[in-house]
């Protein structure tokens, strides 16, 4: 079984990687704020939503990987070019 042009030893080899991906960009998360130059906001107050953004993306990377992308590229296509048929009537 093949999903957009990956092999199913390739989706399961980057799948059986993925809990190091929410690590490997906190890593670098933490390299950019540390360069930052101006006085920071205090790091333990922003960690907890930083790890559940990171890890729910990692989620959602790990059911592409498992399941493919099936329609998400089209479905996201319309909320960039037909944006107005999904708001709510007040916004817009």
């Amino acid at each position: 079984m093949e999903s957009e042009g990956w092999s199913v030893w390739r989706r399961l080899l980057y799948l059986a990687g993925a809990p190091l991906i929410p690590w490997i960009r906190l890593r670098r998360l933490l390299g950019q704020l540390r360069a930052y130059p101006h006085p920071r906001p205090h790091l333990l107050a922003m960690l907890p939503p930083i790890l559940v953004g990171l890890v729910s993306h990692t989620a959602g990377e790990c059911a592409a990987y498992a399941l493919g992308e099936g329609s998400a590229r089209m479905r996201r296509m319309t909320f960039e070019l037909d944006r107005r048929t999904h708001l709510r009537a007040e916004d817009r």
